[in-house]
């Protein structure tokens, strides 16, 4: 490939991240707006996509370092990409030399701990940087270990995770995850079975679409730590659950297949489009036990029987997803935390009335603010004599037990009738 076509495709890839930045910025979802991008230039092969993808994404994963691309061109788009890979590929190479930009000997950025790293940047980039430069400032301060955690340990390791993209996790549904992933790799997919029964990690990045015309729908897209919500649940068959707030419905068709075809899954959301989606995945899976509607889960429940349990999946300031849209973490504010925190509140004060007594109340976030962890559980309990702990308590789950997002769960029971102190 000649330098001029190098060059040409490393400016398409500049100006692909410049666009994916601002509307970002804009608050749009950054793979949203890479889609669009993508599906208006269909001349773009597969390795032009897979590399402006990548280069997009890294400006935004690194951005508290190199800063923004409409700031710095083709600096930021250097300095980020030399950030993810250990050998820089030659369109890169071609926009360093056309931009007068010197890559530091050996390619060493990407090498070592991530306070090694900000060493090597430093000297690239000429100006120091921090670690905790790579998260919005209120972060660090309001962020919180699990209990008996040292603040600083945790705090470097969550650094170090959010830097990381995380792999794609299935959930498979009616057969053994390793015979799954044995399938998948047969088709040339990067797969192998996760540490639960039914999860496979997946490397690659396979066509989700020509997955399941291959395999039909056997399987769903879903985090491991989110996996690990609908295990907490641990649904016994035959009994009726509320998920107050199912967004794409994920979590639901989690307890949909525990519950193996018996009892029944009312979820609900505000958002039209969550619930849209919701059931174009519910109707694809054929599952007769599920039902769904629009609904503010902050309203009492209009002429429904109580549930043997409640899950609520809560709005939050999603930390837990850094690693894997690293857009977010720049939109994210303290404001919209304490935010947050309100919402959180008020749903579960509304649905703590429509769990049974002796039933369950879920409540997750993903993230890792005390207010909206650890904080809002304390709170919800001093208002609420009549729930308490569950043996299985709260349960911290971070990206270093993937690699995967993060995830708060605590389990609660309503006190049976006459128990109550």
């Amino acid at each position: 490939m000649t330098v001029s076509l190098l060059l040409r495709r490393a400016r398409i890839a500049l100006d692909v991240a410049r666009q994916v930045e601002e509307a970002a910025d804009g608050g749009a979802p950054a793979d949203r707006k890479l889609t669009t991008i993508l599906r208006r230039h269909r001349e773009y092969g597969s390795r032009d996509r897979r590399f402006y993808g990548d280069l997009a994404f890294s400006c935004l994963r690194w951005r508290g370092w190199t800063g923004t691309v409409r700031e710095g061109g083709p600096l930021v788009a250097v300095g980020a990409h030399l950030l993810d890979h250990a050998e820089p590929v030659p369109e890169i190479r071609a926009l360093a030399e056309d931009s007068g930009i010197v890559l530091p000997a050996e390619n060493r950025l990407p090498v070592g701990s991530l306070p090694e790293r900000a060493v090597r940047f430093s000297e690239f980039a000429g100006r120091p940087v921090r670690p905790e430069d790579l998260v919005p400032e209120w972060a660090p301060r309001l962020l919180a270990p699990p209990p008996g955690a040292d603040h600083a340990v945790f705090l470097a390791e969550l650094l170090e995770s959010l830097q990381v993209r995380p792999p794609l996790w299935l959930r498979v549904r009616g057969r053994p995850a390793g015979e799954f992933a044995a399938e998948l790799r047969a088709a040339g997919v990067d797969a192998e079975a996760g540490p639960r029964a039914d999860s496979v990690r997946v490397s690659s990045r396979p066509h989700l679409e020509e997955l399941y015309r291959l395999f039909g729908h056997c399987f769903e897209v879903q985090d491991l730590a989110s996996q690990a919500v609908g295990e907490l649940c641990g649904p016994a068959a035959g009994e009726r659950w509320w998920d107050a707030c199912s967004g794409a419905g994920g979590k639901a068709l989690h307890l949909v297949d525990l519950l193996g075809g018996t009892g029944e899954v009312l979820a609900t959301d505000v958002r039209p489009v969550m619930v849209d989606q919701l059931a174009r995945r519910a109707r694809r899976v054929g599952t007769s036990n599920l039902r769904w509607r629009r609904f503010d889960a902050r309203k009492p429940l209009a002429g429904e029987a109580l549930f043997d349990g409640v899950l609520v999946d809560a709005p939050c300031s999603g930390v837990g997803t850094w690693s894997r849209s690293p857009d977010a973490r720049w939109r994210e504010t303290e404001e919209h935390v304490r935010a947050n925190t309100s919402v959180q509140s008020a749903i579960l004060a509304n649905v703590a009335d429509h769990v049974r007594p002796g039933g369950k109340l879920l409540y997750s976030v993903c993230t890792l603010t005390r207010a909206e962890t650890t904080g809002q559980v304390e709170a919800f309990l001093a208002a609420r004599p009549d729930f308490s702990p569950a043996p299985a308590g709260a349960v911290f789950r971070l990206p270093s037990e993937g690699p995967c997002g993060a995830m708060f769960i605590a389990s609660l029971l309503r006190v049976e009738a006459g128990r109550a102190s």
